[in-house]
């Protein structure tokens, strides 16, 4: 989302979970971690830090030069950090973290600190393809090249008549095949900030040629994750949060989609059958999924609703059936990952401050079985991403 989406609720929504390409950090049994702190202006500021799998013990403070906005992954043997507040893309050398290059995402009439990008890919021949939610379509996602920073090649993605903005509000990029597959929001804000959401799609997008080959149609709104559900990338799911300021409606849902065929297949569950907003996403197993649920509505100090708790829990896609929470009642959940048999997910505060009954801040690691995992790393922000393959 855009800055002024958060305007409507204290969430902090900005790691992902769509996959890279290596297993640097885990083959020497280390990962790597952004930790946030966000004022209540918005404002804030994040840090590098590691985090040794097998001791569980974290080195803190590498780094504190990052936004709070960041997205994180590893692809070759390098780091590659997407800034969401500034508008850059660092690539860290990941045994020295020294940064090697840093790309602006923007140029002189479209600023990358107005752009907010949100998700990155890296391709075959290098080049880095990063959405850009608050730029116009014809400038909402664009090809960086390492070798000549400042370079930059704009794709247009298509916009929707139902999105008044001109802002097709792209988010999460997800590779399959010889394609890519970009989430589209499609939201619009009125004079008083009400947000408006238009159907959400995926841009069916060919990398080599730089062209957009089609739009899959969502039933559901606001896009803000997508997974393979199987071992086949063209099976997937995208979890549809719809509007994170009002409660379950039905216009949120599980939807599986068949990339292949260009269409949904099977709308897995809504938000009212799950008993919350589905935002986040990680598989395990053909019959266990990974989700995070936002719920509990309240009204913030200006007197507007927001859904201010969240949950990861367990899903079975092939039965259509809840099976358990996973975590206690969270802030937020800034990622949700499962890698080499284990769950990663991080739990956070707002503004620093910490909610009473909610489930501690940190850095939660624990074996993908779809248990409860009550026990988390302290890392002392609130975790905000993650490099993990």
């Amino acid at each position: 989302m855009k800055r002024l989406a958060l305007l409507a609720a204290p969430l902090a929504l900005f790691a992902c979970s769509s996959a890279s390409d290596d297993h640097l950090g885990l083959t020497s049994s280390r990962l790597t971690v952004a930790t946030s702190i966000f004022n209540a202006d918005f404002t804030g500021s994040g840090t590098l830090n590691t985090v040794d799998i097998s001791t569980g013990v974290p080195r803190v403070g590498i780094d504190a030069t990052l936004d709070a906005d960041t997205k994180m992954k590893v692809v070759g043997n390098e780091l590659f950090v997407l800034q969401g507040d500034t508008g850059s893309l660092r690539i860290y050398d990941p045994t020295t973290f020294a940064i090697k290059v840093e790309l602006p995402v923007g140029d002189a009439d479209h600023p990358g600190a107005k752009s907010y990008p949100h998700d990155m890919w890296v391709a075959d021949d290098g080049k880095i393809w990063v959405t850009l939610s608050g730029n116009d379509a014809a400038h909402s996602l664009v090809v960086l090249d390492r070798n000549a920073p400042g370079s930059l090649v704009y794709v247009g993605l298509p916009q929707d008549a139902g999105d008044t903005d001109g802002k097709p509000e792209p988010d999460r990029i997800y590779a399959c095949e010889d394609k890519i597959y970009v989430t589209l929001q499609s939201y619009s804000f009125d004079a008083n900030f009400t947000i408006t959401y238009a159907k959400g799609r995926l841009a069916i997008i060919d990398p080599s040629a730089r062209t957009v080959r089609g739009v899959i149609a969502l039933k559901g709104e606001n896009p803000f994750d997508i997974v393979a559900l199987s071992d086949d990338c063209k099976d997937v799911v995208v979890a549809n949060a719809s509007g994170l300021t009002t409660v379950a409606d039905g216009k949120g849902d599980l939807e599986r989609v068949d990339l292949g065929a260009g269409a949904v297949r099977s709308v897995l569950a809504t938000d009212l059958e799950l008993g919350g907003r589905p935002t986040l996403l990680a598989r395990a197993s053909d019959d266990l999924l990974y989700a995070a649920l936002y719920f509990d509505p309240q009204q913030n100090a200006q007197g507007a609703l927001y859904l201010s708790s969240v949950k990861v829990v367990a899903y079975n896609p092939k039965t259509k059936q809840m099976l358990n929470d996973v975590s206690g009642t969270m802030g937020n959940v800034n990622f949700l990952r499962v890698f080499d048999d284990k769950v990663f997910f991080g739990a956070g505060i707002f503004a620093g401050m910490e909610a009473p009954g909610k489930a501690p801040r940190g850095l939660y690691i624990a074996p993908a079985d779809g248990k409860m995992v009550t026990t988390p790393i302290d890392l002392g922000l609130t975790p905000s991403s993650i490099a993990l393959p």
